[in-house]
């Protein structure tokens, strides 16, 4: 029975994890316990079959080449937390066998990470207008992992409330968070599911979370998927002129929090710079530090024992592990970037990704690492409207296949 909801533990395995708040908020056992609890019930998964089809060759070598360059990178700066990266690799390994090795593994994966995230999304919009309309208050105020205060509101959090006003973030650390792997479900969506009502109710939902890189990418997904026809370009354009309208109306009144979010985030300040850019200062912190350590970075502890603030920003990671650490964290979206070339489709979401990174660097979370390998696995083996099962991609993708 446990192949049936094996999917659905692996989307909790996320939700278990950080950037989720849900061990924040709940009294659940660390990240290790969850870590090992997970693991150990993948491997009896597979221990139990009797045939077990093996991850294609490809897949299996990235994976087996990062956990390798993280182990050295440990042992080059006597740093402990790269193998807190291997630990999840292990985890995403495991994970993705188990799928491969249930029929529509995958899509059932996939699907129920899509509804996940289009619940968070609702529940995130039902939130925000309860609190602007009614002034509903959190249930509880909690402390995220960076420090900040978080507001849970049963069916959503928040780390940004001003008043009447919230940026839900669902069940994650902030509203660039939630907009971030949103965008995610949208790729899987686009590209493999299909589910047209998921699609619509996500591009609306997402937006609620007032995050600048999401409408970035919001315009390139309907500029490459949306718009075909004149009537939808009159259709798209007078909605979008008509929010612009809208939310600049709302200057001087009690719901200018919004206009500033939004529309005035697109603002040039004294010094030159657009209100909405918080990465600037903090980029040139990182490329100062990139500058002192090029090849393999400062190491992960000392860069996060600095006592000015580098992260969240697309140099952070090239700080950190320097630009071969770089190549080799990006390695399988690098990887499926020769296979998008073939798909137009594939080739839009990989830029809509690229796009998403520049703002939210990699981090070496869970989350991280098992949906940029779906990304990379959905490119390689799978691209049609009908769920498909692991075996069936397999065979039909020789030059691929696990030798």
């Amino acid at each position: 029975m446990i192949k049936y909801f094996l999917p659905v533990l692996g989307v909790i395995n996320i939700l278990l994890l950080i950037p989720s708040v849900i061990p924040v908020i709940f009294p659940i056992p660390g990240p290790q316990v969850i870590v090992l609890l997970f693991v150990g019930i993948y491997f009896l998964f597979l221990l139990h079959k009797k045939h077990i089809s093996q991850l294609p060759a490809s897949l299996s070598y990235l994976i087996f080449i990062q956990g390798v360059f993280w182990f050295l990178m440990s042992v080059y700066h006597a740093d402990g937390s790269y193998i807190t990266r291997i630990v999840f690799l292990v985890d995403t390994y495991l994970l993705l066998m188990c799928l491969w090795n249930i029929k529509e593994g995958i899509y059932k994966f996939v699907s129920t990470y899509n509804k996940v995230i289009l619940w968070m999304g609702i529940g995130g919009c039902v939130a925000f207008l309860g609190v602007m309309l009614f002034n509903r208050q959190p249930l509880l105020e909690y402390v995220n992992a960076d420090g900040r205060t978080g507001y849970f509101y049963g069916i959503s959090c928040t780390n940004t409330k001003i008043d009447r006003f919230i940026r839900y973030s669902g069940f994650f650390d902030e509203p660039g968070s939630m907009a971030f792997w949103g965008v995610f479900a949208l790729i899987y969506n686009i590209l493999y599911i299909k589910n047209v009502k998921i699609e619509r109710v996500l591009l609306v939902s997402l937006a609620f979370t007032f995050s600048l890189a999401y409408y970035i990418q919001l315009c390139v997904y309907l500029l490459a998927f949306k718009v075909k026809k004149i009537s939808t370009i009159f259709i798209i354009t007078s909605v979008f002129v008509g929010v612009v309208v809208f939310v600049n109306a709302l200057q001087d009144t009690d719901y200018e929090i919004i206009y500033r979010l939004t529309l005035g985030r697109l603002e040039f300040g004294n010094d030159g710079t657009m209100t909405g850019d918080n990465r600037s200062g903090l980029m040139e912190n990182a490329f100062e530090i990139f500058f002192q350590y090029p090849f393999l970075g400062i190491g992960a502890t000392a860069f996060s024992n600095l006592d000015s603030y580098s992260g969240d920003n697309p140099i952070t990671p090239f700080a950190i592990d320097g630009i071969i650490g770089g190549i080799f964290l990006y390695l399988p979206l690098l990887f499926a970037f020769p296979l998008c070339l073939k798909q137009k489709d594939s080739l839009v979401c990989w830029i809509i990704l690229v796009i998403g990174y520049l703002q939210r660097p990699f981090s070496c979370f869970f989350i991280y690492f098992i949906t940029m390998y779906l990304f990379f696995i959905i490119c390689a083996y799978g691209l049609r409207k009908k769920p498909i099962s692991c075996d069936e991609i397999f065979h039909r993708n020789s030059m691929l296949q696990c030798r």
